[in-house]
């Protein structure tokens, strides 16, 4: 499982920079664009939590406190 997630990461990060977004593209920040994008659409914090699989609800609070800028 372990060489699937770090072959999956790389495909990740080599997209990211073939892309040439000026940023870091790695798993998680994917998760976080994820997780920013179903706030944007109005989803209430805590359903967007549950979606993402938080086990605790006092992760990533709030989940866009103007940290992230658009592309």
């Amino acid at each position: 499982m372990a060489r699937n997630r770090n072959a999956l990461a790389k495909i990740i990060s080599s997209t990211g920079e073939a892309a040439g977004l000026g940023i870091k593209i790695h798993p998680h920040l994917l998760h976080h664009a994820c997780g920013y994008s179903l706030a944007e659409q109005g989803m209430p914090t805590r359903s967007i939590q549950t979606y993402l699989s938080h086990k605790k609800h006092s992760a990533h609070r709030p989940l866009h406190g103007g940290k992230f800028r658009p592309i």
